[in-house]
């Protein structure tokens, strides 16, 4: 599981340090999912990423904060069809509206959340396990 967990955080990275160079790559993206069964697919898999957080978290060096990054993402997965396609259609408006440095600022700050899972993941834990 912490090697599903790593390469999803690869693919983070992946997507964020692309966006650093192409600012509208995450809303061109996006919009692609402005419908109600992606919406729900998404769901899912925010859903699904959360929990395998979760289950890594005990044999990860930064447990407690895994634990809550998984927590948060299984809470936005649930939420996600909740809040529904117009909302995010607003959402993904709002964020296209910020301009390319804002979204450059938003990604980086996804590569830094990534790339401490890979390193929280991938390190031995505490107790030299």
């Amino acid at each position: 599981m912490k090697i599903v967990v790593s390469l999803i955080a690869l693919l983070v990275i992946a997507f964020g340090v692309a966006s650093q160079f192409n600012p509208t790559l995450p809303i061109d993206y996006g919009s692609r999912f402005l419908n109600t069964p992606a919406l729900y697919a998404v769901g899912v898999l925010r859903v699904l990423v959360g929990f395998a957080l979760i289950n890594v978290a005990p044999r990860s060096f930064f447990t407690r904060e895994l634990k809550i990054l998984g927590m948060l993402i299984v809470a936005i997965g649930v939420a996600t069809p909740i809040v529904g396609v117009d909302r995010t259609r607003e959402i993904v408006g709002w964020f296209a509206k910020q301009g390319p440095d804002f979204m450059r600022l938003v990604m980086g700050g996804l590569v830094i959340v990534a790339a401490f899972v890979i390193f929280a993941v991938l390190r031995r834990d505490r107790k030299g396990k």
